[in-house]
């Protein structure tokens, strides 16, 4: 199925929308679930380097933003991951071109740039000072 801008903005507001579902709902885990990613946010300006991970159920090979990973929330295969970075807009340049080297079919359309491969989906936005991925699929 061919990548559209509407097909694009769909799966956007499908992820986002799932996120907020998500939030919703009770803080317990299912019986065998992976524990979910805890959040810990840096202060921008003043932190030193953050020692936040990378959850371990990210799909394999997933190609990351550069950067400073200062938050991660979500949990069993849907994640958003924010990353400092002084230069934003390169930072999601390079990253766009990684992620087309490595396969995924991405868009850029009105600030945010979309990528899908097989089961996999990202929303990638920024801020002046972030680049923030949203991951789904597996």
């Amino acid at each position: 199925m061919p990548v559209t801008m509407r097909t694009s903005a769909l799966l956007a507001a499908v992820i986002l929308a799932g996120f907020g579902l998500t939030a919703c709902q009770k803080n317990e885990p299912a019986a065998g679930a992976p524990a979910p990613a805890t959040t810990v946010t840096a202060n921008p300006t003043t932190a030193p380097k953050s020692t936040v991970t990378k959850p371990a159920d990210l799909p394999a090979g997933l190609p990351l933003p550069s950067g400073d990973l200062t938050s991660v929330t979500g949990g069993a295969g849907a994640y958003v991951l924010a990353y400092r970075t002084a230069d934003p807009a390169a930072d999601l340049a390079s990253y766009e071109a990684a992620l087309k080297g490595d396969g995924y079919d991405v868009v850029a359309a009105a600030g945010t740039v979309t990528a899908l491969k097989g089961a996999v989906s990202l929303v990638i936005t920024t801020t002046p000072t972030t680049v923030t991925v949203a991951v789904s699929g597996s």
